[in-house]
């Protein structure tokens, strides 16, 4: 019997998809301008999917202007994650498993570490929104018949991508060059991009000449010897 998750996505995503994305959410930026750029670029990544049914359809308000301040908690989560920090409490509302902190009217009856978790802005926004429990997409882990393990079951692509960085948590980096977060092609690859290895290899190269150059400089000057002219040489032989 498989003890793994199902290789199945929401909304197609596969492969390499969920890089781009966790990647631009990790290094996001504090302010609604900020926000606005990843939602025209990632409208479907949500760190929480928070539905509000409506009568014409449902509304997405995981990426919304008012719920910025929990965007930015999530991040900060995110960030945490990507640092080495395992906790179980932390990973599980980053895979959508638990929503319960979400809740407003639960606040400060939360058991630690989770009521640390969510700002008091956050939990604001969601009560200003009249967000209850039951409007946050919770994922859910349930039995596959077809491969005898479990598969996930979510409408976001944001537990999915978090899922697959857990999994291979060693691709999660910090850029030594530039502290960019990054997800890792190969272990060794200590830079986000070809520009900041670049820089960084030239960064040494300068540092190396500046405290070593004279001194290789002046051996490479005394293994040199001096060569005698020519004509000084034959006239030597006749004597």
């Amino acid at each position: 019997m498989s003890n793994t998750l199902a290789e199945t996505r929401p909304y197609g995503l596969a492969g390499q998809d969920w890089v781009s994305p966790l990647e631009d959410f990790a290094n996001l930026g504090d302010t609604l301008d900020d926000l606005h750029r990843f939602k025209r670029k990632h409208p479907c990544f949500w760190p929480v999917g928070v539905l509000k049914p409506t009568a014409e359809r449902p509304l997405f308000l995981g990426l919304s202007d008012e719920l910025h301040p929990l965007v930015i908690d999530m991040r900060n989560l995110l960030r945490e994650f990507w640092r080495g920090n395992r906790d179980a409490s932390i990973t599980q509302v980053l895979l959508g498993l638990n929503t319960d902190l979400f809740d407003y009217k639960f606040f400060g009856r939360t058991a630690p570490p989770l009521s640390r978790m969510v700002s008091d802005a956050a939990l604001a926004a969601l009560k200003g929104l009249n967000v209850k429990n039951e409007d946050i997409d919770r994922t859910q882990v349930v039995p596959d018949e077809r491969t005898g393990g479990f598969r996930l079951v979510s409408i976001n692509w944001f537990p999915w991508a978090v899922y697959d960085l857990f999994r291979a948590s060693w691709r999660a980096r910090i850029c030594a060059r530039c502290s960019r977060y990054f997800v890792a092609d190969r272990p060794p690859q200590l830079y986000c991009s070809t520009k900041c290895s670049g820089s960084a290899k030239s960064a040494r190269s300068k540092k190396w000449w500046r405290e070593d150059g004279n001194k290789w400089r002046r051996k490479q000057k005394a293994k040199r010897k001096p060569r005698a002219k020519e004509g000084t040489s034959a006239k030597t032989k006749e004597r």
